[in-house]
């Protein structure tokens, strides 16, 4: 997954109620925003190793969207990217709008794909499942 709002958009919340974002965005920026809690329940773990990349800045300065807390990708949080049950989650210097073309998210897409990490063994950063209620 690449910066995927695995929790919801806070950014999509805050404006929501935007002509420009109802344009752009359409029936699935409003699941994003207001219509998330309707969605959620709909949504699932996939049932296969999976791994997550998300954006947001590791470098001594940061650029930050002011409307999503925490680290970002300018777009989505960090947090809002994290999925339980993760074989890998990382965060990588990247803006949501150019992960999906930028080489070196292609290289850790295709090292998960053949090995089940991005990076490498050790440096696997998994999530943790949530424990389930009996």
């Amino acid at each position: 997954m690449l910066g995927p709002p695995n929790h919801g958009s806070k950014m999509a919340r805050m404006v929501q109620n935007s002509l420009a974002f109802k344009m752009f965005t359409g029936a699935s920026g409003q699941q994003l925003a207001g219509g998330w809690k309707q969605l959620e329940s709909s949504q699932g773990t996939p049932k296969f190793r999976f791994g997550v990349i998300a954006g947001g800045q590791r470098s001594s300065v940061e650029i930050s969207n002011m409307l999503v807390p925490g680290k970002d990708d300018f777009t989505a949080g960090v947090n809002e990217a994290k999925l339980a049950g993760a074989t890998d989650f990382l965060v990588a210097p990247l803006f949501h709008s150019s992960m999906m073309m930028d080489k070196d998210a292609i290289a850790w897409n295709v090292s998960f794909l053949k090995h089940g990490y991005f990076v490498s063994a050790q440096d696997r950063k998994s999530v943790p499942k949530r424990k389930s209620i009996p």
